[in-house]
């Protein structure tokens, strides 16, 4: 398979930010897709849970009430190909304002944490850093958030 080419950090943190700016009344239409073309749903519509290499996959919190699976994707799609992307809810599907990312490759995790750590958005500011058992496995060589 050919190796995927992620966009430079600034170029990504340009489209993340042209995704909030579009992504009000546009959720429904607008479906992310890797750069294969596939969207990270599984047969039956739901979005896939697969957990990526070490180093691939984040925590992202202070994730505004507003954004769903499906912005989220937008959001960190533009770094790298998604294995799978999830907003966490409570038992009533409310958004609990944390979620995860699992990227194809480590190297998509680490611009993405260079990109989008500290990404202003809905008066917040997100935090995005590894998912604490990649950060464990990978010990003091763990790319942090700047």
């Amino acid at each position: 398979a050919a190796k995927l080419d992620p966009m430079p950090a600034a170029q990504a943190v340009q489209a993340a930010q042209a995704a909030i700016q579009a992504a009000p009344g546009v959720v429904e239409a607008a479906r992310g897709k890797d750069r294969d073309g596939k969207d990270g749903r599984e047969k039956d519509g739901n979005i896939s849970t697969t957990v990526g290499p070490i180093g691939a996959n984040l925590f992202i919190y202070h994730i505004p009430n507003s954004w769903d699976d499906e912005i989220l994707r937008q959001h960190f799609e533009h770094f790298g190909k998604i294995l799978s992307c999830r907003v966490q809810t409570d038992n009533d599907g409310r958004p609990r304002g944390f979620g995860f990312v699992s990227f194809a490759e480590a190297e998509f995790g680490t611009a993405a944490i260079q990109g989008m750590h500290g990404f202003p958005v809905e008066g917040k500011h997100l935090k995005v850093q590894l998912k604490k058992g990649d950060e464990q496995q990978l010990g003091p060589a763990a790319p942090k958030p700047p």
